[in-house]
Parts: C-alpha cells; sequence; structure tokens
C-alpha cells in the first residue's frame, strides 16, 4: 500500500490549498481530497505534513491536521489487512468518506440524537433498496434489529464506543446465548450499521472503525456428498406411495411425509449437485432458461449472468419433468419441506459418517458428534458439485465460472477438500501398487 498526501495546485477564495491524498492498494488508485486546506507556505511538501505552529483559516491547528492525515494513512493500512481482493476505486473512496465523516464529527458538537434503533430504520429502508439487499440479508437485519431492541431499546449511537461495543457482544454471548460464530455475525451487521451512520454524518463516536475484539470461531465442516454417494441417492429407489417414512430424532412428531414428495426432492437436489445451482436459482429456474445444452441465468443473490452447460445427468432429470404446467423448469417445493425430505433421503441412503463440530458458546465449548444425513440441507447440493468438480481435477477458475464466485476466498474450503481428496487417492494408488509389486515378487 501506498499512501500520499500533497496540496492542489489551485487556491481557493481564502488563498489556501485543498491537501490532495493519493492511495495505491493491489494496483487500485484513488486520487482525492482530505478535506481540509491549508496556505502553500505553512505545507512542509518533504513530510507531507503541515508546519509546526501553524494553523489554516478555520482555526484548525498543525497537530489536529496532521493527527487527522495519520488517521488516515494508518485506517488505509488496516484496510489494506481486512482486503481479500483487489479492491474497486469506488471500495476506496467509500472508505476515505467513512474515514473523513468521523473527523468532520469531530469539529462539530453533538446534536440531539436519536435512539439507534430508529437509525437502524432509516439504513435498512435506504441501504436495502440502493444495494437490492437480497431477501437473506434484509431477514438478518430485521434479526439483528431484535437483539438491539433487547440489547436496551434506547441506546444512542454515541454510546458505542469501545465499552458499549463490549458490552453489545457481551449481551449477545450471556443473555442472548448465540454461538460465537453468531455473536460474530451480529456485530459485523452492528460494524456496517455503525460506519454507514459515520458516513452520513449521523454520529461522531467512531469507535467501530479501530475496535477489534477477538471471536472463539473455528470454521464448520463442508457437508457435501461425495461422488459415490450422489450417485446412489439418484438411483435410490424411494418405496411406493402407499408407503410412508417416519422421520426420527429431531424430526419426531411431525407429519409423515407422502414418497412422491420424497422423489421430488431428490431429483431437486440432485439437479442442484449437478450444475451447480443454489435453491433459490434452481427454484427460479424456467423452461426458457433452457438453451440447447446449457442453462443460462441470472443468479437471484448476486444478480451475475452465468452460462452453465447440462451434463447427462442434470439432463435426465429436467425430461422427467418436461411435460409439468407452467413456466417453470423443476417441481414446486419449499425450502423448509426440501431440507426435511433430504434429511430423510440421507437415512434411507445410509448416510450413517460421525461428523464432528465444535461450538463456543458463552466461552463454553461444546463438541457434538452427529451423522451426516443429519447435517444434509438443500445447500449440501451446490457444495457437492463443486467438491466434486475440483476432485475431479476441473481449475478453480473453471467451477467459478459455473458457481459465480467473484474470489478464491469463498472458494479455498472446498479447494483444501480437493487437495485432501487427491492425497487420499495417491495413497490408495501407491497401496496398489505396492500389493501389485508384492505379488509379482511371489510369483
Amino acid at each position: 500500500m501506498a499512501t500520499r498526501f500533497y496540496l492542489s495546485p489551485r487556491r481557493d477564495k481564502r488563498d489556501e490549498c485543498p491537501i490532495r491524498v493519493s492511495v495505491s492498494i493491489r494496483g487500485t488508485r484513488l486520487l482525492s481530497t482530505a478535506g481540509i486546506s491549508i496556505a502553500r507556505e505553512k505545507w512542509n511538501a518533504r513530510e507531507q505534513r503541515v508546519k509546526k505552529g501553524q494553523q489554516n483559516a478555520d482555526g484548525i491547528s498543525s497537530g489536529i491536521i496532521n493527527t487527522r492525515l495519520k488517521e488516515i494513512d494508518a485506517s488505509f493500512a488496516r484496510y489494506e489487512l481486512e482486503l481479500n481482493h483487489r479492491p474497486e476505486p469506488d471500495e476506496l473512496a467509500e472508505h476515505l468518506a467513512t474515514i473523513k465523516g468521523a473527523n468532520r464529527r469531530k469539529q462539530r458538537p453533538d446534536k440531539a440524537e436519536e435512539a439507534a434503533v430508529n437509525m437502524l430504520d432509516r439504513f435498512i429502508e435506504e441501504e436495502s433498496k440502493n444495494a437490492q439487499w437480497a431477501q437473506n440479508t434484509l431477514l438478518n437485519f430485521h434479526n439483528f434489529r431484535k437483539h438491539l431492541l433487547r440489547f436496551r431499546h434506547d441506546v444512542l449511537l454515541s454510546e458505542f464506543n469501545e465499552s458499549g461495543l463490549a458490552r453489545f457482544i457481551d449481551y449477545l454471548r450471556n443473555q442472548a446465548g448465540l454461538s460465537e460464530t453468531s455473536v460474530r455475525n451480529e456485530y459485523r451487521f452492528l460494524g456496517w450499521f455503525l460506519r454507514w451512520c459515520i458516513r452520513k454524518g449521523y454520529t461522531r463516536q467512531d469507535a467501530i472503525l479501530h475496535y477489534q475484539p477477538k471471536f472463539r470461531t473455528l470454521p464448520k465442516p463442508v457437508i457435501f456428498l461425495r461422488k459415490e454417494e450422489l450417485i446412489r441417492l439418484y438411483q435410490l429407489q424411494i418405496p411406493g406411495n402407499e408407503t410412508r417414512i417416519q422421520r426420527t430424532g429431531k424430526l419426531s412428531g411431525e407429519a409423515l411425509r407422502h414418497t412422491d414428495m420424497l422423489r421430488k426432492a431428490r431429483d431437486f437436489f440432485c439437479f442442484c449437485a449437478f450444475t451447480s445451482l443454489r435453491y433459490s436459482d434452481a427454484a427460479a429456474l424456467k423452461k426458457s432458461d433452457i438453451c440447447g445444452d446449457c442453462l443460462q441465468i441470472v443468479t437471484k443473490k448476486t444478480a451475475d449472468a452465468l452460462t452453465i452447460e447440462l451434463n447427462r445427468y442434470a439432463k435426465s432429470i429436467l425430461n422427467r419433468y418436461a411435460d409439468i404446467p407452467g413456466i417453470f423448469a423443476l417441481p414446486r417445493i419449499s425450502l423448509p419441506c426440501l431440507d426435511g425430505c433430504i434429511k430423510e433421503l440421507g437415512k434411507l441412503c445410509g448416510f450413517n459418517e460421525p461428523i464432528s463440530r465444535t461450538v463456543f458458546r458463552a466461552g463454553k465449548r461444546t463438541d457434538r458428534t452427529m451423522e451426516k444425513w443429519r447435517l444434509l440441507s438443500s445447500h449440501a447440493g451446490r457444495r457437492t458439485f463443486i467438491c466434486c468438480a475440483l476432485g475431479a481435477g476441473i481449475p478453480p477458475q473453471v467451477v467459478m465460472k459455473w458457481t459465480g464466485h467473484s474470489d478464491y476466498k469463498a472458494m479455498q474450503p472446498y479447494i483444501d477438500i480437493a487437495d485432501t481428496t487427491k492425497q487420499q487417492a495417491m495413497r490408495d494408488f501407491t497401496r496398489s501398487m505396492e500389493e501389485e509389486h508384492e505379488q509379482g515378487n511371489r510369483v
């Protein structure tokens, strides 16, 4: 990262020059202003700072100005450490606007504050439209709003200093009883909201920009089907309509489900596993989206235009439902219904591999081991496609063309699984060669 401060060649009406800032991060460059002006004779070009003992026409001293320039430099350094991609110029501009907004709040006394929850409502209404939030994002923020109300319904934005942030985290851990992963996610929602407030000038409290709490989280195991398991599910002979299958464990007591729905759920899940589609995209798939041997869709979550080639398994599933009435290519099934059916199908297929998960809650560690079928959900179909494709040696950049992933960070857990699969395959290959060699020596 490179940050440079210099004076604009033009002067304003007070004969001062705006301080310009140039930021370059991973090949992306931003040219903007620091939001402060100073007379040219008061500027030290070599040190890129205002000379000591000077002040500008607004009466802001050199110490304050230089501190703000230092804050810009340090903030971008922290920003780069958190990046996992090459930023766009708009992203750098938005971050600089956040820093400048915080600095402007330090110049003015606080106005009468509204409760944070009222500002949150304004944030949700404005940002959900501007950024075209997905439904899940909207639901997540409505859930966050409930936590904010339970924390303190009249809490003010100015109270979210470091101790206020720590109290909110403590509430999530010890009163709301959330897992450490959920605490981290709710804190990220708070940070998103507070940064918007700073950028808009609604608060001068900017502790969220530099406060860095620690969360004890472990990555969840990636739940997917190996290729032989996927084929077993695809070929599963489900009992006739006169037979019903009762759920067990946590699902016991719920209504029994007709096997016709299980067939539809199996085909829907397998189609996702053969094409990489999310549930939302598969549920919205229209017959008109099928163009010969490929699908042409615009994803619901990220609005990416994707072209996905169809393999023979995916074509076979589409052919089963080619004559169903309506515009949709697959049978209609709700997400909760699909998730429940997938668990039943997993049990029928004998997906009983034990999978361990470690969760931290209120500072306590909990280890749980469950059969794989209990952890299956609709999204396991998409994960199955990615893991099987990478395991087959297809380059990650090709897989990303099908899935719509924009960076390697989201793909890394699947790449790690593929590497482990390849290592095991090589061990199996070596063992088979050694056995062949031993048999040759006996002869």
